[in-house]
């Protein structure tokens, strides 16, 4: 990486691959890599997973601005636990998917309402922010998404911190990007003032809408290419890198 940009005004941060390796544990540099980061600039995760997840990390790291759960349909804020802005799929679309899951015996987990579901029987508002399926490989995840898609929902591929893959739904374009949009108003700073670091495809969306993007090392070749930047591998602690090199 080379710096010659000018030091952003807010930071987001994927969890998987990119702030927590394979036991799923940020390990004590990204820790104090964030905390620091969070001293300078507004920082917030920006996460498939969900609600009680997010809230729990962001916790962990001490933040206290807008955090981005379920792959963007939902911003919390941290210090409170109010949700602050919430996008639901719609009912016929979501049994859609739920029905296709049961069919094929999937292991899977939603959002409805905050709460974190894995198991089709207990979803009974069905006012959920989104839903994601464990699948075999990224082929499967890639057919799935491209099923289950429509005016309505749309799908988006993105690997695990153990690189396990899922298919993520959520409301027609609801992403980690549209997130970011909204975050930035509440921060009053324009978004391409803004860093995002990721590395899955599910965090292509948010590098459209900031100015800077950052790689992690052991991304796949299309986020690599439209990064601005490329940094080293979670298990080599690109994070920190990228942190210490355009934050501190």
């Amino acid at each position: 990486m080379q710096k010659n940009i000018e030091k952003p005004l807010g930071l987001f941060i994927d969890l998987d691959g990119t702030a927590l390796s394979s036991n799923e544990i940020p390990n004590q540099n990204v820790l104090n890599s964030i905390k620091l980061a969070a001293e300078k600039i507004p920082v917030s995760l920006a996460s498939g997973r969900m609600h009680e997840d997010v809230s729990h990390f962001a916790r962990l790291f001490g933040l206290s601005y807008p955090q981005i759960s379920d792959n963007g349909a939902r911003i919390l804020d941290p210090v409170s636990g109010h949700v602050l802005y919430e996008a639901t799929i719609c009912e016929i679309e979501a049994k859609r998917i739920v029905k296709k899951i049961s069919l094929n015996s999937k292991l899977f987990f939603a959002g409805e309402s905050g709460r974190l579901l894995t198991c089709v029987d207990d979803i009974n508002l069905w006012e959920i922010s989104a839903i994601t399926v464990e699948l075999r490989d990224r082929i499967e995840a890639h057919d799935w998404c491209n099923e289950l898609s429509t005016d309505r929902v749309d799908g988006v591929v993105s690997v695990g911190s153990r690189g396990e893959w899922y298919a993520n739904f959520t409301k027609r374009k609801i992403n980690k990007g549209s997130a970011i949009l909204k975050v930035a108003e509440y921060i009053e700073v324009d978004a391409k003032s803004l860093m995002a670091i990721g590395d899955g495809s599910n965090d292509l969306d948010m590098f459209k809408v900031v100015g800077t993007s950052v790689a992690m090392g052991q991304s796949i070749p299309e986020v690599k290419q439209k990064a601005t930047f490329v940094t080293g591998s979670v298990g080599c602690d690109g994070l920190v890198d990228a942190i210490n090199e355009f934050i501190l």
